[in-house]
C-alpha cells in the first residue's frame, strides 16, 4: 500500500508540477553547497555536528575528520557515497546542458558554487560518476559541433571500434579465462559449496574446479543442490548447455568483464550466491521492497569479520534491484521504457542526456532504493515532458 501511494503520488508530481528551469538551478547549486558545506563544518565542531544530525534528521552521525576517506562530507545527507555522488554529477551535467544548450549564463556566485560541487564529486570518491559525466559530456559536445549525420555517425562507430579494441586488449592482457570466469569464481567461494570444509580448504577446492575448466562439475555434480538457482543457470550458460548462439560472446563472460571493469565482482558475486529464485520469482520478482527471499533463503558463506556477518549486503545495482523486487519482466520494462525515452520520443531533446547519466550509474549503485534518486528520475522525466509542451 505505501509503495503504491508513493508511486501515485510520484506520478502526480510528473503531471501537475511546473517547472522553472532558474529557479531549479539555483536550488541545486543551494543544495549541493550546503552539503557539502554543512558536513565541513560539522568535521571541524562537534556543534555543528550535533546540530547537523538533530535538525536535518540524520540517519547516521556526520564525519569527524577531513581526513582520508573520512573526508565525505556528505555522510549523514546521504545514504550513500554512491547515490550522493550521482546527484552531484547530476547537478554538474545539468548545469552544462543549460549553459551549453539553452544559454543559460551563469554569474561569479555561480561559478562558486559549481567549484564546491565538483569539490563534493571528488570527495565522493566515485569514479564512475566522474568518468560517465566526462563521456556524456563529450557526447553533447559531439552532437552538437558536428552537424553531418554522415560524419557523426562514421566518428560514433569509429569510436566504438576504438573501444572494443581497448577491450580485446584489456581481455587479452588479463587473460581471457581469468576474465570470463571470475564472477563465477568469486559466487561460488561465497556459495555453501563443500559445506564441511574451512574456508581456506573450501577455496583451494574449488580453485583447483576452476583451473581445470570443471565448472559444471563443481556446482551441478560434486554440489548438486547446493548452488543458488541463478549459479547453477549462469554456469550452464557459460558452458553452453542452454543459449549457444553462434557469433554472440558468452553472456557469462561478457558479464564478468563488466563487474570487474566497474569493481563490482565480488558485490556481485554475493548476490550471485544469495538469489535463488523459483520461475515465479524469476518472471515477477518478491514484491517492491522485499528483501527478504534474497538476503536468508540461501546459505552462503562469506570471508569477513563475524561481527559483519549479519550486515545488509545489498546487490550494489539498481538494475538487480528491479529484478529481485519486479522480476525480469519488471526489468525489461524498465528498460525498454527509458530506451524508447531517450531514442525515440525524446531523441531532440537535451534533458535525454540527463536520463542517460542516472541509467548508467544506476547500473552499478543500488541508488534508486532511496527516496531522492527516484525523484531525481522523476524530475529527468518530467523534464523531458516539459520539452515536449
Amino acid at each position: 500500500l505505501l509503495i503504491w501511494l508513493v508511486m501515485n503520488g510520484l506520478i502526480y508530481l510528473y503531471k501537475a508540477s511546473e517547472i522553472n528551469i532558474n529557479l531549479l538551478k539555483k536550488n541545486f547549486l543551494l543544495s549541493s553547497t550546503m552539503i557539502v558545506s554543512l558536513g565541513l563544518l560539522g568535521a571541524w565542531s562537534p556543534v555543528f555536528n550535533f546540530f547537523n544530525y538533530l535538525i536535518f534528521g540524520q540517519n547516521k552521525r556526520g564525519i569527524n575528520s577531513i581526513n582520508s576517506v573520512a573526508g565525505n562530507t556528505w555522510r549523514g545527507f546521504s545514504s550513500s557515497a554512491e547515490s550522493i555522488g550521482e546527484f552531484y554529477g547530476f547537478v554538474i551535467l545539468f548545469l552544462f546542458i543549460l549553459t551549453y544548450n539553452k544559454k543559460i549564463k551563469l554569474n561569479n556566485i555561480d561559478f562558486l558554487f559549481v567549484a564546491i560541487c565538483i569539490y563534493g564529486l571528488y570527495k565522493t570518491n566515485n569514479f564512475a560518476v566522474a568518468l560517465s559525466l566526462l563521456l556524456i559530456s563529450f557526447l553533447i559536445l559531439l552532437n552538437n559541433k558536428i552537424t553531418n549525420k554522415k560524419s557523426l555517425l562514421r566518428i560514433k562507430i569509429l569510436i566504438l571500434i576504438l573501444g572494443v579494441m581497448i577491450l580485446f586488449f584489456l581481455v587479452q592482457t588479463l587473460n581471457f579465462e581469468y576474465v570470463s570466469t571470475e564472477l563465477m569464481y568469486e559466487a561460488s567461494l561465497h556459495s555453501n559449496l563443500f559445506e564441511n570444509l574451512s574456508s581456506y580448504s573450501k577455496s583451494v577446492e574449488i580453485t583447483n574446479y576452476f583451473d581445470k575448466g570443471q565448472i559444471e562439475a563443481l556446482i551441478n555434480i560434486e554440489n548438486n543442490g547446493k548452488g543458488s538457482t541463478t549459479l547453477v543457470l549462469l554456469s550452464k550458460i557459460y558452458n553452453q548447455s542452454i543459449f549457444d548462439v553462434p557469433l554472440v560472446p558468452n553472456f557469462v563472460s561478457f558479464l564478468s568483464l563488466i563487474s570487474i571493469l566497474i569493481n563490482r565482482t565480488e558485490m556481485w558475486g554475493i548476490f550471485i550466491a544469495k538469489y535463488s529464485p523459483n520461475l515465479l520469482e524469476t518472471l515477477f520478482g518478491n514484491g517492491p521492497n522485499q528483501l527478504n527471499n534474497y538476503l536468508f533463503l540461501q546459505d552462503i558463506k562469506l570471508d569477513m569479520p563475524e561481527e559483519k556477518l549479519d550486515s545488509l549486503f545489498l546487490p550494489h545495482s539498481s538494475f538487480l534491484d528491479i529484478i529481485v523486487f519486479f522480476g525480469l519482466i519488471g526489468f525489461t520494462f524498465f528498460i525498454i521504457y527509458n530506451v524508447y525515452l531517450y531514442l525515440i520520443k525524446h531523441k531532440t531533446s537535451e534533458y535525454k542526456y540527463l536520463l542517460l547519466f542516472l541509467i548508467i550509474n544506476f547500473s552499478k549503485s543500488d541508488s534508486l532504493l532511496y527516496i531522492s534518486s527516484v525523484l531525481l528520475l522523476t524530475l529527468v522525466y518530467s523534464l523531458l515532458k516539459k520539452e515536449d509542451i
